[in-house]
């Protein structure tokens, strides 16, 4: 399915006859040039795959979420640039948008569907790959000495679907190894 794709989209969800649960992982960056040379382009893609594809995939769904009945829940994958400046103006605008979408849909789809957000900073994936050592010196910038794993995102994903989260919704999680604390900051001037 091509998020960025309405009918795409909307064929994969006629598709299904039932849906419990909606996570949606689907976004990314890419290289650009600096805010004041980036041009509408470049604005443009970014937000419409990092934002305007979980509001097609989320419309889309809400129908068949909604006559669910069991306690069904939307989670979304954003990224801790969403609340903090970590650069790539477009990606970090598009996720912070994600946060602001995900508590007004939990206002709008309430009280059957819950609505939450993870927000991982730095995971180890494979677009590490192609810089060894990369991620591992980013590590230091955590209070956890090191970077996240795929399975760190996943753990937090299945606790927000899960019936252990049925009182949580309109919330956004980081998945941060603390680098919302501040204290990497404070550890790094000591």
């Amino acid at each position: 399915m091509d998020v960025t794709d309405r009918a795409s989209v909307d064929a994969l969800v006629a598709s299904l006859d039932h849906l419990d649960v909606l996570v949606h992982v689907a976004g990314g960056d890419r290289a650009h040039p600096s805010f004041t040379e980036a041009d509408d382009e470049v604005w443009a893609d970014l937000v419409d795959l990092n934002l305007m594809g979980f509001v097609r995939t989320s419309r889309a769904a809400a129908p068949l979420l909604l006559v669910s009945g069991h306690g069904p829940a939307v989670v979304v994958v954003g990224s801790v640039n969403a609340v903090v400046a970590l650069g790539s103006e477009p990606y970090s605008a598009a996720k912070a948008g994600l946060v602001s979408l995900v508590a007004n849909l939990a206002v709008d789809l309430a009280p059957g569907v819950r609505v939450n957000a993870v927000l991982p900073a730095t995971i180890r994936t494979r677009v590490w790959d192609d810089q060894p050592g990369g991620a591992e010196q980013l590590g230091a910038l955590y209070l956890l000495d090191r970077v996240g794993t795929p399975d760190d995102v996943a753990g937090a994903v299945a606790f927000l679907a899960s019936d252990d989260a049925a009182w949580v919704t309109g919330h956004a999680l980081p998945v941060d190894g603390g680098l919302l604390t501040g204290g990497s900051l404070r550890r790094l001037l000591d």
